[in-house]
């Protein structure tokens, strides 16, 4: 089976894909990575505060780098 819209293989299309992912897909992933973080703190900066930064500052790289990245993978875009 084939995840990505329009690709060969099959297409599920975004009402299929959001049935595959569920409601709490984003919610499961982002409790995963809070929880990642925090097990890969040394034990002298696990706390919440600490934890909470290091997330914000992870999540906030990544949407400074979205339209860069839209553009890098976008094959219509791509020059």
């Amino acid at each position: 089976m084939t995840l990505i819209p329009g690709s060969s293989g099959g297409d599920l299309g975004q009402p299929g894909f959001q049935r595959l992912l569920g409601p709490n897909a984003v919610d499961s992933q982002i409790r995963q990575a809070i929880s990642i973080c925090w097990m890969t703190l040394p034990p002298e900066k696990r706390d919440v505060d600490t934890v909470c930064s290091t997330i914000r500052g992870i999540v906030e790289r990544a949407l400074s780098n979205l339209s860069d990245d839209a553009l890098l993978f976008d094959p219509d875009k791509r020059g």
